[in-house]
């Protein structure tokens, strides 16, 4: 593969509960995030990380912590309003069964790494469907991320579908199939060394209609969107700024906008406008200007395509990104990533091959 470890990414919600989590077990996680350059705690927003460190730095947590599982242990230490969660419980009201939720639920996850690539397969002679998790031949171990992916995976199932069963879960990698907390985040046997990283469910889940737990969606929505708010009022006094601080962590599930806001902050859109136009602004701009830096992010730090940047913009296709670039710099997309990649080959020594967050 032409891909190198330094391009493989994930993007990662830093937040004060993970902090506390790390500092109730004696972990310092903010030593450990200056150990590997990277400014992943504390902080408000969506982080653009690389995936390999992430890999490290959970690993490291493990170790600091003395804790054979970390990765699961923080899982189920997680609220139930799973407020990292919200654009995936945005998808999940608008289905007609968990059939149609899960592929869209994973694609969005996929969009998020490229250390990791879901899938879901139905296995109707079996009576099951398997959600699979292949990860990419060149990331570091990966043992504390993706077993924190599987319990919270897991737990977001329990909670959201009362009749959830899960037959087994396995991982490549080695471990205690004994350890009691597996029986308490998956509920099922678990099989190490296996020959893929798989959770088998029972098919007939993919026939319910996620309305029996439409309550549960709704209301870790809810607390998602009042946790992007809440996090920024703290630090910005103006609404210009809390605005533009809401908009990084919403992006990608397609759920920006003005209306959206506003119910979040309890206040009438048309205020909301008339507050941001005081402040010589407006919604629309403030989204355009979120976009132009995230984009440029996106295509100094990853090799990500333009469709996938897209979409995680909230573009409806390509197209409509390259001409919102080529109106904010004069060039295409692709003319200021070969001039990014030119400057930082210059500029770039032995260590500093890696994009800063």
């Amino acid at each position: 593969m032409s891909q190198s470890p330094a391009t493989l990414i994930a993007r990662n919600t830093s937040s004060q509960e993970f902090i506390d989590f790390c500092n109730a077990r004696h972990i310092d996680v903010v030593a450990i995030s200056k150990r590997y350059g990277k400014p992943l705690l504390p902080g408000p927003g969506v982080h653009f990380e690389d995936f390999n460190i992430m890999c490290d730095f959970y690993e490291a947590l493990a170790r600091d912590g003395q804790s054979e599982h970390f990765g699961i242990d923080w899982a189920l230490a997680q609220n139930d309003d799973f407020k990292h969660a919200g654009p995936v419980m945005f998808l999940a009201n608008r289905v007609r069964s968990w059939r149609s939720f899960i592929p869209i639920g994973l694609d969005y996850i996929n969009k998020f790494t490229t250390g990791f690539r879901y899938s879901v397969t139905e296995k109707p002679q079996d009576g099951v469907y398997v959600i699979e998790c292949v990860v990419h031949p060149l990331a570091r171990p990966c043992k504390q991320l993706l077993e924190h992916h599987f319990a919270t995976l897991s737990q977001m199932c329990y909670r959201a579908i009362p009749d959830m069963v899960f037959h087994e879960i396995s991982f490549q990698h080695s471990g205690n199939a004994k350890s009691p907390i597996l029986d308490t985040a998956f509920r099922c046997p678990v099989q190490f060394n296996a020959d893929a990283n798989r959770m088998t469910a029972d098919l007939s889940i993919l026939d319910i209609a996620p309305s029996k737990s439409a309550k549960v969606i709704r209301r870790g929505l809810n607390a998602y969107l009042d946790f992007q708010l809440r996090r920024v009022k703290k630090e910005h006094s103006n609404m210009t700024a809390l605005v533009s601080s809401s908009i990084p962590g919403l992006l990608g599930g397609r759920q920006v906008s003005l209306k959206q806001i506003a119910d979040a902050l309890e206040i009438n859109p048309k205020k909301l406008q008339r507050l941001l136009a005081e402040e010589n602004t407006s919604f629309s701009e403030i989204l355009d200007m979120t976009r132009r830096t995230m984009a440029v992010r996106y295509l100094s730090e990853t090799d990500m395509t333009l469709n996938h940047i897209a979409q995680l913009l909230d573009y409806a296709s390509q197209e409509t990104l390259i001409q919102a670039f080529h109106r904010w710099h004069g060039m295409t997309p692709s003319e200021f990533r070969a001039s990014a990649q030119s400057i930082g080959a210059q500029n770039s020594g032995p260590h500093n091959n890696r994009p800063q967050g």
